[in-house]
């Protein structure tokens, strides 16, 4: 009561509402700048790299905070020279001489030696960041191509990496492994490998090593034939293009993610692979050829499997998919050889579609069911619109029907009218319709709301989303003329 009363005479003696606001502001930032250590660190790590430096210009204590802050992030792209990059590195560094480093990451632009030889210094910096209690290393370090040699030169990882036995999370990308007669890396969980030219089995070697790894992800490395693994604690697995893999095989029975591409559509997968992974809940096949007996084999396997991507796979003309008794997601994006679908998924709920007008033959799925269509056509003509109307036809009862189109190609959801006068509007049961898009300004929304209004006539909200604003208008039964929000 007593301050509410001093704060009134304040007012009452003169002081502005501005002169306030200000000490308020100023207690404020003191506030934050006297909080303990351990929650400014935690204030940091929300930050982006630079923006977290920047703060050491606010007060001494801000530039304390800094020069204790066990997280370094290194991004050699935003200096203009590597003599200047290499400089703030040592500097920071040294301020952190009595720190342990709990995150260490190191991003070069190039291993060129017509500046300085980065190597030794890289060196350096590493063994400086695992000589404490290291528990995450994110290494990025394109190699430089060698115009007289006519190769890459790779940085060589150190050996000493492993063996830090506090690591838990371990990034490689660009890099060279060179075989470590002594591997030991007891509690990582998630290791990703990424553009890695290793000697040959060095990485099975290495993955064989692991106990309580959790997330792997393998991305075009050189130096794996042979990929075997065996583990009860992995859950997720990523594979992509791995040039000299031939022959795959895992015995993972907790898994719960798995993503294979391997760009070849010519692959024999097939043969070549072997899972084991029953409790798989999430599958995205990416880049391969793929038969329907192939995929029923495969999906054999994952009888739990609940959303799953096929992403421009080679798919025979026709495609059924069925016998998923727990999917409730599906996308299917850009296979360029289909043209006929069926869909016996009775727990369905969402369905991603990307490329050409598909003749659909069988469509059941939830009532529940979101479906979002991004069509691509060759030509737009009385063929395509006949097809498009076909095509609609199969998604009436589904609660959201979301289209996607490039701002200049709406014009492929104006329907022409001799059409519109001779044939049955597509979506009589759908009640919102949505159409997504990058740009009004060359849109003719005359014509366009008069089209999907033939298209769903009981609908009860449109919406037109743009990059710059959202369009929604809602329908009374039977009334045509609808109310429109922004």
């Amino acid at each position: 009561m007593e301050s509410s009363q001093s704060g009134r005479q304040g007012l009452k003696e003169g002081v502005s509402k501005e002169t306030m606001k200000e000490e308020v502001t100023n207690i404020t930032k003191d506030r934050i700048t006297e909080l303990p250590e351990v929650i400014l660190h935690k204030i940091l790590a929300f930050l982006k790299a630079k923006d977290a430096v920047r703060t050491t210009i606010l007060s001494k204590r801000w530039e304390s905070i800094w020069a204790s802050f066990p997280v370094l992030d290194f991004d050699e792209s935003f200096w203009c020279s590597r003599k200047e990059f290499i400089d703030y590195v040592e500097n920071s560094l040294q301020r952190r001489s009595k720190v342990n480093i709990q995150k260490f990451k190191l991003y070069m632009k190039d291993l060129s030696r017509r500046n300085l030889d980065i190597s030794s210094h890289i060196d350096s910096w590493i063994k400086f960041a695992i000589k404490g209690n290291l528990e995450e290393l994110d290494l990025n370090m394109p190699p430089n191509v060698s115009i007289q040699l006519h190769r890459k030169l790779w940085y060589n990882l150190p050996q000493s990496i492993f063996k830090t036995e506090s690591l838990t999370v371990l990034k490689l990308r660009r890099c060279r492994l060179v075989t470590s007669n002594e591997i030991k890396l007891p509690v990582l969980k998630t290791l990703s490998l990424e553009d890695i030219n290793a000697e040959d089995g060095f990485i099975q070697k290495l993955l064989s090593t692991f106990l309580v790894l959790e997330t792997l992800s393998l991305l075009r490395c050189i130096g794996l034939k042979h990929f075997y693994c065996s583990s009860s604690k992995l859950q997720t697995l990523l594979v992509q293009c791995m040039p000299q893999l031939n022959k795959f095989d895992i015995e993972t029975p907790n898994l719960q993610s798995f993503s294979l591409a391997l760009f070849d559509q010519t692959y024999p997968f097939a043969q070549s692979f072997q899972i084991n992974a029953a409790r798989l809940k999430s599958l995205s096949l990416h880049c391969l050829a793929i038969t329907e007996e192939i995929f029923e084999g495969l999906i054999s396997k994952f009888p739990l499997i609940e959303n799953l991507k096929v992403v421009s796979c080679g798919l025979p003309r026709k495609f059924k998919f069925y016998k998923l008794e727990k999917l409730t997601s599906l996308m299917v994006f850009e296979c360029m050889n289909l043209v006929e679908l069926e869909i016996d998924v009775p727990t369905l709920n969402s369905f991603n579609y990307t490329g050409q007008i598909l003749l659909i033959s069988l469509m059941n799925t939830s009532c529940k069911l979101n479906v979002e269509l991004n069509l691509q056509p060759i030509f737009v003509n009385s063929c395509w619109f006949s097809g498009l109307r076909e095509m609609l036809g199969w998604f009436g009862h589904v609660q959201i029907l979301t289209i996607f189109c490039k701002a200049h190609e709406t014009e492929m959801f104006i329907i022409p009218k001799d059409l519109r006068e001779s044939s049955v509007p597509p979506l009589l049961d759908l009640k919102h319709l949505q159409l997504k898009t990058s740009s009004e300004s060359i849109m003719n929304y005359e014509e366009l709301i008069d089209s999907l209004l033939w298209i769903s006539p009981n609908m009860e909200t449109l919406s037109i989303d743009t990059d710059s604003s959202c369009k929604i208008l809602k329908f009374q039964p039977k009334d045509l003329l609808g109310e429109c929000e922004e």
